[in-house]
């Protein structure tokens, strides 16, 4: 970020005694407490349900970090044609991902944050929309394949994993279309930085990464990046999975959409529709150091 930061004082009536940035954010000491202030998108409506959604999460006792408003009243401010928000955090440490309790308690505190947003219906939207276009990115890749009079080691491998590959994102699809769920807000990215734990709750920052989609998506995130990131003897699936749904129930529907979004490989596909979107002649090592990343995940995924 290399934009200047608006002037604390008279827009939020803060003085500083520190002003840290950080890669996403800046980290403001002032009056004893810490607080971050966020560049947000060019997406004005975007911003302002986010504003709304935050406040109205801490209205009810979501664990999430409270709305700074403005010395006029505003929720948000703008400032070199950008939009800003801040947020009041507690000072607190993020959780370890090599500490059980740590990841016990963030998926608690993701459980109460969901449990929340049921209250606060999303616009209208269909959950496997990206599933879809997930099946479709597949079978145009395959063609691109087929046309090719010599294949590579990178066409050789999509193509050995393409049966199984295709039936997770097929059943992904076909389950989230009759799961009868709708759209919902989603936090977005719920990595264990964005958490933060105190004496009394652990609660959620860094709001910028909103997005409507459905809070399974949070939930799927957060399980597949444990898997990933966390060091054996690792939790379980269940053992995250009993934290989060003792405060915020799963049905029977979300439960089956929760699983398929677990095994859906859309980083996998990902990766490929880059590498044959951009036509390359050969995959460099660090697009194949992916994939095979990738393959070893859904693998892992398959087999918990």
């Amino acid at each position: 970020m290399e934009q200047l930061i608006p002037d604390l004082e008279s827009v939020y009536g803060l003085k500083p005694r520190s002003v840290i940035k950080s890669k996403y954010f800046y980290i403001i000491s002032a009056n004893g407490r810490l607080y971050r202030l966020y560049p947000l998108t060019d997406d004005a409506e975007k911003n302002q349900m986010l504003a709304m959604l935050t406040g109205k999460c801490h209205a009810v006792g979501a664990p999430v970090c409270p709305l700074v408003k403005t010395t006029d009243g505003a929720e948000l401010t703008e400032f070199e044609e950008r939009s800003y928000m801040l947020t009041a955090v507690p000072k607190g440490r993020i959780p370890d991902i090599q500490n059980p309790a740590d990841m016990l308690e963030a998926a608690a505190a993701l459980g109460r944050f969901h449990s929340a947003l049921r209250g606060f219906p999303a616009e209208n939207g269909e959950i496997a929309a990206p599933y879809k276009k997930g099946l479709i990115a597949l079978k145009n890749i395959k063609s691109i394949i087929n046309r090719k009079n010599k294949r590579n080691e990178t066409d050789k491998l999509f193509l050995e994993n393409y049966p199984a590959v295709f039936a997770l994102a097929q059943n992904a699809a076909d389950v989230l279309s009759n799961c009868g769920l709708g759209c919902t807000y989603a936090y977005g990215a719920p990595k264990e930085e964005n958490f933060i734990i105190d004496l009394k709750k652990t609660v959620i920052t860094n709001w910028n990464t909103l997005n409507t989609s459905h809070f399974l998506e949070d939930v799927a995130y957060f399980l597949k990046r444990y898997q990933k990131k966390a060091e054996p003897p690792r939790l379980t699936r269940e053992q995250l999975l009993s934290a989060y749904t003792a405060k915020n129930p799963l049905s029977d529907n979300e439960n089956a959409a929760l699983e398929c979004m677990v095994d859906y490989p859309a980083k996998y596909i990902a990766v490929f529709k880059e590498y044959y979107g951009k036509h390359r002649p050969f995959a460099p090592l660090y697009v194949r150091e992916k994939i095979e990343k990738e393959l070893a995940e859904i693998r892992m995924m398959a087999s918990s």
